[in-house]
């Protein structure tokens, strides 16, 4: 007669997590509440083990957002001048709105994709994006408004237009809410001024984000050249400016955090 035994077989523990799992570090400073803390450690974590390929995402992820706040702004603009023009002009400005609307429903996709894209290549990035943008208004870190005052943008005025629900009311939603681009109608009124092209340009270049790939880099330019602008991309790099608006859009975090003290050594 077969004997049968209670005893259950053994499991190798390893094989129930996934790569990148929460670890116990990141465990211990969710429950004492540190989320400045939590998430340096997330993003020194990450630092080690980036890869070249959630860089690239996270550059246009942000390249999308800022397209998404700039059609907002645009769309903002053209509503308030609607029906105070002569027919010509309110016709153009009904098919520019129609225009924007099309725009981002595409840029919402754009946005759905190239976010999922970042979060699906690193659990760490994952929790600590998820964690920062659950905060619905996560664009008013301190570094982010000092960023638009700097730039000559609506905080650094009393009219409220980077809190007010005029730029989540348009067909950008949600995800156009934020900060002052090019295409905000109160800076430019503000301003008593039109930007040329290429000071607008120039403006893009030093504020904006977008991605080069190493396909792109000129045929012209010798070989150290292109491993130079190569080893940029891949060590995720950005200018000092670009560097403070990543850590505090991505991570929520700046240079100047104060430090947990129930973290402190």
């Amino acid at each position: 007669m077969a004997i049968s035994s209670d005893k259950q077989p053994s499991i190798d523990h390893q094989l129930l997590r996934l790569p990148e799992d929460k670890t116990l570090e990141e465990a211990t400073l969710e429950k004492e509440g540190c989320f400045a803390t939590l998430q340096r450690y997330r993003y020194n974590l990450y630092q080690l083990n980036r890869n070249r390929g959630v860089y690239d995402g996270i550059v246009s992820f942000l390249e999308v957002e800022q397209l998404l706040r700039s059609n907002a702004q645009k769309e903002v603009e053209l509503k308030q001048i609607l029906g105070k023009q002569s027919f010509i002009w309110n016709m153009l400005n009904t098919m520019a709105l129609e225009r924007l609307k099309k725009r981002n429903w595409s840029l919402h996709r754009d946005w759905w994709y190239w976010s999922g894209y970042i979060v699906g290549r690193s659990g760490l990035l994952k929790r600590a994006f998820e964690l920062w943008r659950s905060h619905p208004m996560w664009y008013m870190h301190p570094a982010l408004v000092e960023d638009c005052i700097g730039r000559g943008g609506c905080c650094g005025r009393t009219c409220g237009c980077c809190v007010g629900p005029q730029r989540a009311n348009s067909s950008a939603g949600q995800l156009g809410v934020g900060h002052c681009t090019l295409d905000c109608g109160c800076c430019s009124s503000n301003r008593e001024f039109k930007l040329s092209s290429t000071q607008q340009e120039e403006y893009r270049d030093s504020f904006g984000f977008y991605f080069e790939s190493s396909s792109e880099l000129g045929d012209d330019e010798d070989d150290d050249e292109k491993e130079e602008k190569e080893d940029i991309n891949n060590t995720g790099m950005f200018s000092p400016y670009k560097y403070c608006y990543y850590l505090a859009s991505i991570w929520g975090i700046s240079m100047d955090d104060p430090k947990c003290p129930a973290c402190s050594p």
